[in-house]
Parts: C-alpha cells; sequence; structure tokens
C-alpha cells in the first residue's frame, strides 16, 4: 500500500497529531504529545477546564504537581484541581471549602434527624410493647379462672356424694323420727272421727 494511501485512510492519526492539547491551545506553543505533560489530561475540545486551572494555579505550577504524582494519579489530580480551580472562581472567598463546608452541615442534619427518628421509633415500640403486656396477663388470667371453674364443676359432678355430711346421719334420723310421729299424731283425731261416724251410721 502506498504511503498516501495509508495516510489518506487514517484522517483520524492525522488530524490528531496536528490539533495542539488545550493548554498549548492557550498558552500558544506547538504541542508535542510525546513530551506534552497536559495533553492526556486537557484535551483539545476542553479550553474551559485548563483555563480554569491555568487562571487559579498557573500552567507551571500545575505541571510540578502533576509530575509529582505517581501515572496512575495524574489523572485524578488534574480533575481535582480542574473541581478545585471552578469552585474558587464561582466562590472567590471560601472556594472548595465553603462547598464542603455546607454539604458537610447537610450531612450532619441529617444524620441528627435520622438519629431523632429511630430514637422516636425506639420509643414507640417500647409503648406498644408495655400496652400489649398487661392485656395478654388479663387474658391468661382469665383464661386461668375459666378452667378452674370448668374442673371445680366437672369435681362436683364427679363426686356429689362429697356434699353431704355424714357426721350428721344420727341427727338427720332423729329429725326423720320426730316427723313421723307428727303425721301418726295428726292422724289419731282423724281416725277417731271416723270411728264416730261409723257408730252414728
Amino acid at each position: 500500500m502506498a504511503p498516501s494511501a495509508l495516510s489518506s485512510s487514517r484522517p483520524w492519526k492525522k488530524s490528531s497529531m496536528k490539533t495542539p492539547c488545550a493548554a498549548c491551545k492557550i498558552l500558544r506553543r506547538k504541542c508535542k504529545r510525546a513530551e506534552c505533560p497536559f495533553a492526556p489530561y486537557f484535551p483539545s475540545h476542553q479550553l474551559q477546564k485548563f483555563f480554569d486551572v491555568h487562571k487559579v494555579f498557573g500552567a507551571s505550577n500545575v505541571s510540578k504537581i502533576l509530575n509529582s504524582v505517581l501515572p496512575s494519579q495524574r489523572e485524578d489530580t488534574a480533575n481535582s484541581l480542574a473541581y478545585e480551580a471552578a469552585m474558587r472562581l464561582q466562590y472567590p472567598v471560601y472556594g472548595c471549602l465553603g462547598i464542603i463546608t455546607l454539604l458537610q452541615h447537610q450531612v450532619n442534619c441529617l444524620t441528627a434527624e435520622l438519629s431523632d427518628y429511630q430514637n422516636r421509633h425506639h420509643l414507640i415500640m417500647a409503648r406498644l410493647a408495655a400496652f400489649n403486656a398487661p392485656t395478654r396477663a388479663h387474658n391468661h388470667r382469665y383464661e386461668n379462672l375459666g378452667i378452674n371453674a370448668i374442673s371445680g364443676a366437672a369435681s362436683s359432678v364427679a363426686a356429689p356424694e362429697q356434699m353431704i355430711n355424714y357426721g350428721n346421719t344420727s341427727s338427720l334420723v332423729a329429725a326423720m323420727n320426730g316427723g313421723i310421729g307428727q303425721l301418726s299424731h295428726f292422724e289419731q283425731p282423724w281416725a277417731a272421727a271416723k270411728d264416730d261416724h261409723r257408730t252414728i251410721n
């Protein structure tokens, strides 16, 4: 394949090699991507990102910070610098500290509110448990009373002779004899009257 055909088949590679990164665009210098410390983290379409960082920290300081960390940490470092620079430009007095303080205050308020709701929940559950405990004890008491009443009735039906006092048998016999004697006493006048009636006839 001819070199011209190869170059025409890969226009993206040719254009990417010629397009400078956002840092080099703003600094108006030729971008050597293999040597440029900003190219991997500030692409050409993120001009505002590098503009904020350069305005707040300066390009030389950003380069020193990126070179002072591990290569695996440079992307996160560049994003952190960009966020801090944007917040500093938006809130010149407090910057990121104001946002962090506000978010921390919201976290504290939500934590206190959650703790308050948890305390109320525990209090309500304790009151419900205390309210249900006497009801269960009351029902258990009436159940025991019902069982005792049923067992007492069953014992009285099963053994009715226990209700009789055998110690008073002699007095009972004497009373019965006395009653019979009174009946015989009342029968005597009636018998005499019958005899008189027969005599008159």
